[in-house]
C-alpha cells in the first residue's frame, strides 16, 4: 500500500497530470480496492443501491479509502484502509442523479413547509443547508425529526456489516450533477497538491 500512495503522490505532484484525468482514472474507474478479489460484491452492492435510490446502476460507484486503499479526505490523509477492524474504515459510496437529489429535496421542502417555523435552528442544519448549496446531500445532515431519515436509515442498517456487500458500514452521499462531484474532489486534490508541492521546497 505504500507503493499505492507514493504513485498516487507522484502522479498528483506532476503538473503534466489533469486534476480532471485523475479523478476518472482513479477516483471513478475501476474496480475498488476493497472488492479486488471479489468483483461480483461490487455489482451486487450497486444493484441493491440502484434498486433504493431507483436510479441506474452506473450511476453509483465507490470513493474513499475503501476504492483507493488509503484515504484523501482531509482529516484523514493517507490513512491506510484498516483490513483488520471493519468498524474503522466505511465503505463511502456515491450516487449522482439529479432525480434522486431533488426527490429528498421536494420531500424535504414539504417537510418544512409542515414545521412551524422555517429559520435555522441548529449547527446541524447549518451545515445540511452548506451542502446542499454546494449540491450535495449528506443523510447525517438530514433536518431532525425529517421522516425520510427513518427509510434512509434503516435502509443503510439493513446492508451494512453484511459480508455479501463487504462486510462493512456503508454510507452514501447523493450529487445533484457531475459538476458538483468533480469540484468537490478537483479542490480537494488541488489543495493536496499545493500541500506537496510545498514539502518539496522545505
Amino acid at each position: 500500500m505504500i507503493e499505492k500512495i507514493s504513485y498516487f503522490k507522484e502522479i498528483l505532484k506532476d503538473e503534466k497530470n489533469d486534476i480532471v484525468d485523475i479523478i476518472n482514472k482513479n477516483i471513478i474507474f475501476g474496480v475498488p480496492y476493497i472488492f479486488k478479489d471479489d468483483e461480483e460484491k461490487y455489482y451486487n452492492l450497486k444493484r441493491k443501491l440502484s434498486s433504493f435510490f431507483k436510479v441506474n446502476h452506473r450511476d453509483i460507484f465507490m470513493v474513499g479509502s475503501a476504492k483507493l486503499g488509503f484515504s484523501i479526505s482531509p482529516k484523514k490523509l493517507w490513512n491506510q484502509l484498516d483490513w483488520d477492524s471493519k468498524k474503522e474504515s466505511d465503505i463511502d459510496m456515491v450516487v449522482i442523479s439529479n432525480k434522486a437529489f431533488d426527490k429528498y429535496w421536494k420531500s424535504i421542502l414539504e417537510y418544512k413547509e409542515k414545521t412551524i417555523g422555517t429559520s435555522v435552528k441548529d449547527e446541524k442544519e447549518k451545515e445540511f443547508l452548506d451542502y446542499f448549496f454546494n449540491g450535495w446531500l449528506r443523510p447525517d445532515k438530514f433536518p431532525q425529526k425529517y421522516k425520510g431519515s427513518d427509510e434512509w436509515f434503516d435502509f443503510f442498517r439493513s446492508i451494512s456489516y453484511k459480508e455479501e456487500f463487504g462486510g462493512r458500514k456503508i454510507a452514501v452521499a447523493i450529487y445533484r450533477e457531475d459538476y458538483f462531484f468533480m469540484k468537490y474532489h478537483r479542490n480537494n486534490l488541488v489543495s493536496i497538491r499545493n500541500n506537496l508541492r510545498n514539502e518539496r521546497r522545505i
